[in-house]
C-alpha cells in the first residue's frame, strides 16, 4: 500500500508501506518530495531518494518522528512515484557500479604503488655495485 508520511521537520516521505507496528512504521523505496518553483514562478515538485548515504531505499521511521499516515494518496501521485523509484533505483545501480569500478580502479594502483614501493626498497638495500 503506497502511503504518504508528514515527518516533523516538514519533509513528506512517499513509500510502501510493509510493516506498522504501534513504535514504527517502515516503508521500501521511501522517496522525499521536494517542492520548487521554476524561473517563472510555476510551482513543481520532485521525488529524491530519503537517505543519500545509504544503499538500501527503506526505512524504519520511529513513531514520534511521524505528525500524520496519508494512505490514501492520488493516483496520479502514485504513478509519478512510480516512474520516479524506477528512474532512481536505475540511476542508483549505475552510480554503485561506477563506485565499484573506481574502487577497483583504486585498490589496483595502490597494489601497483606497493609493488613500486618495494622495488625501490629493495633497489636501496642492494649496496652492491653492478
Amino acid at each position: 500500500m503506497h502511503v504518504l508520511l508528514r515527518i516533523r521537520n516538514g519533509s513528506e516521505v512517499m513509500g510502501k508501506l510493509v510493516v506498522e507496528e504501534e513504535n514504527t512504521v517502515t516503508l521500501i523505496g521511501a522517496l522525499t518530495i521536494k517542492y520548487i518553483q521554476n524561473e517563472d514562478g510555476v510551482p513543481q515538485m520532485y521525488f529524491s531518494k530519503y537517505c543519500l548515504f545509504n544503499k538500501s531505499m527503506d526505512v524504519v521511521f520511529p513513531m514520534d518522528c511521524i505528525l500524520h499516515i496519508f494512505k490514501d494518496p492520488v493516483p496520479s501521485l502514485i504513478d509519478y512515484y512510480e516512474e520516479q523509484l524506477e528512474v532512481i533505483q536505475a540511476t542508483l545501480e549505475k552510480k554503485i557500479e561506477v563506485m565499484k569500478k573506481r574502487q577497483q580502479d583504486t585498490t589496483d594502483w595502490q597494489k601497483q604503488e606497493e609493488i613500486l614501493y618495494a622495488m625501490i626498497e629493495k633497489e636501496m638495500s642492494d649496496t652492491e655495485v653492478h
